[in-house]
């Protein structure tokens, strides 16, 4: 009885180290996988997440700075009508010989110059295209030579010479405002373009991060799925290996019991 009782403990003894390694190992590489798995899931994750809001937002700083031109485009053009306005102003009350009202007009003119000259510095950094520079560039170089034809109308306008202030606004102040009329015209045509271009990236990166964000939704129900069933697994093998430890310990008190009766 001893001999066969310490014959089934050898055997179990044997048995059990080697098979717990080799569990063990098992379980130490089904945990490293799952939580692996979590931690490439949420880098992935964050990644998606950036991307989307990089996307949004560089959307959102297009069509903010695009409005922005937009409304000084808005504002040039009212201003340079109103200097226009400003000039026939002048005209009129130094042919009805009213200085008072004249100078009024004339004053009134050079503020909207100076104005003008701050908008089209203003909007120039905020253009993208080299066009666009090209036609605030031409702006720029005809006002001056509006606000000399304007100086030198004021000036005849003083001495008497209407006739001759009305003269060099039909021929050249005219020719200078209406240059920048169309220069400033085919500037508002390309921020429609690009108002049309930032609505439709607009679109798409928002396509995208709806995608993104399903896609982001698979993978995490995937890898909960994959971690789920790992765990799972190894609950079973500690329930075996729980399992064959009680065995083990049973037959181990038993051939103790039949070694001390024996």
């Amino acid at each position: 009885c001893r001999a066969q009782g310490f014959a089934i403990s050898s055997d179990k003894a044997e048995e059990g180290p080697g098979t717990l390694v080799k569990k063990q190992v098992a379980i130490g590489t089904k945990l490293l996988i799952g939580i692996g798995a979590l931690l490439m899931m949420l880098i992935v994750l964050s990644a998606g997440t950036m991307y989307s809001i990089g996307s949004i937002e560089t959307a959102l700083n297009t069509s903010a700075a695009t409005g922005t031109k937009m409304e000084i485009s808005a504002e040039i053009t009212s201003q340079l009508h109103m200097l226009r306005a400003n000039a026939r102003g002048m005209m009129m009350y130094a042919a009805i010989k009213d200085p008072s009202r004249m100078n009024a007009e004339a004053d009134m003119l050079n503020q909207r110059a100076s104005a003008l000259t701050q908008l089209l510095a203003d909007i120039k950094p905020l253009l993208v295209s080299g066009r666009g520079r090209q036609l605030v560039d031409i702006m720029q170089e005809q006002l001056p030579r509006l606000m000399q034809v304007e100086k030198e109308m004021r000036e005849l306008c003083e001495a008497g010479k209407t006739d001759e202030a009305m003269a060099a606004m039909r021929d050249r102040a005219v020719a200078a405002s209406d240059a920048i009329l169309k220069a400033l015209a085919e500037l508002k045509v390309l921020q429609r373009g690009r108002v049309d271009q930032a609505s439709a990236d607009g679109a798409t990166r928002a396509s995208q991060a709806r995608w993104i964000t399903w896609a982001m939704a698979l993978l995490a129900l995937l890898t909960v799925a994959a971690v789920t069933r790992v765990i799972t697994g190894l609950i079973r093998q500690l329930r075996g290996s729980t399992a064959q430890l009680n065995d083990g310990i049973a037959q181990i008190a038993s051939a103790a019991s039949q070694v001390a009766t024996s």
